[in-house]
């Protein structure tokens, strides 16, 4: 998530295997960690912003 969204935060708490985690907080354990990592196109222009 590019910001804090407190219903997609919620509704993540009850499906297993699934973590809610703000694009300026992302690391690269949580990439390798998970198979499939899903985001909304604001959330990647933060990260391309913080990686160049």
């Amino acid at each position: 998530l590019a910001q804090r969204n407190e219903a997609v935060e919620k509704s993540a708490r009850n499906l297993p295997g699934v973590k809610t985690l703000r694009a300026g907080y992302l690391n690269i354990r949580d990439l390798l960690k998970y198979e499939k990592v899903l985001m909304p196109l604001d959330a990647m222009r933060v990260i391309e912003s913080i990686l160049g």
